[in-house]
């Protein structure tokens, strides 16, 4: 089984009382939430106070689902004295401390609690609190308050509640609330504290959401019949989209405008555009355009796009002051068509990975596209006003010339969008009677008669969220290295695992590598050992960086048509260099080269955004040669001459 620290990049929900670490180093405690994406705070030795921003704030600790600390949810963060946030900042430091032993002594435990002055059962409390939630705010001591909806009971006998219904009740077992009491009772008298009246018991079960018990108790599929809207066609709901990020619709279209390349602004082709729009909310969780056909990477980059919050791209795109997009996170349920570039191992994987239920649309059920279609449908319209524009049909086009009229780029394209669809999420949506922006925001924040669904959780590990979504393939790994097209990777971390075999069906094991179409130069395999990723990359340091799928592809054409072998990879990896210096020549006066040449380019700043390393991960060249390919020798392989 998978260590489940090693599966989904790390997810953290931000909460009151959590410590946060901005960009400079300084340590803040947030204290509440100021809108969807900013939060107030108290910097830590200081007690100062600053607005932050949600997305450029970095955490102590990967936060880990737990239990709800009453501590942070009762208590007003505001209102707590600089003498109570010193002494949680204490238990912190010496609690940190015990929590990174492998092994807790007695001798260390009465250190701490002689120290902290508390009594063993309190210390055992607050380390788990603390491992659990990641908040400062659960290390805040306890100040007795009673009176009329507050909390009378200790914090011990409060523990032990919880516990409980977390560990007999919200199980498949489904013991009864009879059943459950008598636990209770049974481990309070284990740990010598008075067990609470039966109905005290009974009111913090009813505490719990319905669909969080049936989903614990029963099931995914129990959990779903409580799902406020479930008759489909009623009102234009998607049955079961009753919360933001519940559902989300993701499709594919050929935009109606031809962009213009970057170097001589001249018409190349037009453009493709990838949308996953939020069926509750109706905003766009996130697009992506390109000039490559639909794959399963443009499905993996919206993905990723729609999961991560957008403020570095707006920011490429100097578009930070103009736009606000607080729309992200990753959805239960995505729904895709039958298109062969949604089907594949990139869903059946990555969707998994990331526990995003893929359904496919059934075949001629327009219900289940109508919200993705009827907005693509709005975007073309507002597209006809633009340069380049080649409409819906020649008889609407007439006699425009859209490759004359076109003058904007594919970043210009994409700046264009981020800018329309921010109007559009501000506008009245006639099905919802109101604007996207504000059912985003009522379904994550809540109303006065609905709960809202609470803000979603960042992802700390961006790159591995990118790496997970991208297509990859299963090899086994000979001594030589991994062989993808041909092409021979080599990095040391692979030797562990050289011809290895399954000890139960003594076949080979396959091993999964990602690879990115737009650079095949290395592969990413997710090292066993090492808990990473590492980029793997070519074994033949002479071959040139920067290859793309589609050039590779291309010029193996031209190398097979030529007969040559497809085997001398350094025969093909030249002719992809020698198309290069033709298009180059010919670009300003050829379509087709400028096409070539902006792809290449396109790819180019995609490479260049990639982190220069992996988070924790080795460097990309390798420490020592492969072994020998059999049969190979590259001196006897040249590149082809030009003409």
């Amino acid at each position: 089984m998978t260590d489940p620290r090693h599966r989904a990049a790390p997810l953290l929900k931000p909460r009151e009382g959590m410590v946060v670490k901005t960009e400079d180093g300084k340590e803040f405690v947030i204290l509440r939430f100021v809108g969807l994406m900013k939060v107030m705070a108290k910097e830590l030795g200081t007690e100062e106070l600053a607005t932050l921003d949600l997305d450029e704030l970095g955490f102590r600790e990967v936060f880990r689902r737990g239990k709800k600390i009453k501590v942070a949810e009762q208590v007003n963060l505001d209102g707590v004295d600089s003498h109570d946030w010193e002494i949680a900042e204490h238990r912190r430091k010496i609690l940190t401390q015990l929590l990174a032993m492998k092994t807790v002594s007695k001798e260390a435990r009465e250190q701490a609690c002689a120290e902290l002055e508390i009594s063993q059962a309190t210390l055992y409390r607050l380390m788990h609190d603390l491992y659990e939630t990641q908040l400062l705010s659960s290390l805040l001591p306890y100040r007795p308050s009673g009176g009329r909806g507050k909390n009378r009971l200790s914090d011990e006998l409060e523990h032990v509640i919880q516990d409980g219904i977390k560990n007999y009740f919200l199980t498949g077992q489904k013991i009864s609330k009879k059943a459950l009491v008598e636990k209770i009772e049974a481990d309070c008298a284990v740990a010598g504290i008075k067990p609470p009246a039966p109905n005290t018991i009974r009111s913090r079960i009813d505490e719990i959401e319905e669909k969080k018990r049936a989903k614990k108790r029963k099931g995914e599929a129990e959990a779903r019949k409580f799902e406020a809207n479930k008759t489909p066609g009623r009102g234009n709901k998607l049955p079961d989209a009753d919360y933001p990020l519940a559902i989300a619709q993701m499709d594919h279209t050929l935009l109606d405008i031809i962009v213009v390349d970057d170097k001589y602004r001249k018409a190349i082709r037009r453009a493709w555009i990838t949308v996953l729009i939020d069926c509750y909310s109706r905003v766009i969780l996130g697009f992506y355009v390109s000039l490559d056909p639909p794959s399963s990477l443009s499905a993996g980059l919206c993905i990723t796009s729609a999961i991560l919050t957008k403020r570095r791209r707006l920011e490429q795109l100097g578009l930070t002051n103009q736009v606000d997009w607080p729309y992200y996170g990753v959805m239960d349920v995505v729904h895709m068509d039958n298109a062969k570039e949604f089907r594949g191992k990139l869903i059946e994987f990555g969707c998994k990975e990331h526990h995003i239920d893929a359904h496919f649309r059934p075949v001629k059920n327009p219900k289940y596209g109508a919200i993705i279609e009827r907005f693509m449908g709005t975007l073309a319209s507002k597209i006809k006003a633009l340069p380049g524009a080649t409409f819906s049909n020649p008889k609407e086009r007439g006699e425009y010339d859209s490759e004359k009229t076109a003058t904007m780029t594919l970043m210009e394209l994409e700046a264009w969008l981020y800018l329309t669809i921010e109007k559009y999420h501000q506008e009245k949506h006639s099905t919802l009677g109101m604007p996207p922006a504000q059912k985003w925001k009522e379904g994550i924040l809540g109303t006065k008669t609905k709960p809202g669904r609470g803000r979603p959780a960042l992802v700390q590990d961006e790159e591995k969220l990118r790496i997970d979504l991208l297509p990859f393939q299963e090899r086994v790994i000979h001594p030589e290295g991994v062989v993808i097209d041909r092409i021979v990777y080599f990095h040391d971390c692979l030797r562990p695992y050289v011809n290895i075999k399954d000890p139960k069906t003594k076949t080979s094991v396959y091993h999964r590598f990602g690879r990115d179409p737009r650079d095949i130069s290395v592969l990413y395999f997710r090292d066993p050992i090492q808990k990473q990723y590492v980029r793997i990359p070519y074994a033949d340091p002479s071959l040139p960086p920067g290859i793309s799928q589609w050039e590779y592809d291309a010029a193996q054409r031209i190398q097979e048509d030529g007969g040559g072998r497809l085997e001398d990879t350094r025969a093909v990896m030249a002719i992809v260099l020698e198309q290069r210096r033709r298009e180059q020549e010919s670009a300003e006066t050829t379509k087709k080269a400028r096409q070539n040449m902006q792809r290449r380019a396109e790819h180019a700043k995609a490479r260049d955004r990639r982190p220069a390393e992996l988070p924790r991960a080795s460097q990309v060249v390798p420490t020592s040669p492969p072994d020998a390919i059999a049969g190979y020798n590259p001196d006897e392989i040249f590149p082809i001459e030009e003409e």
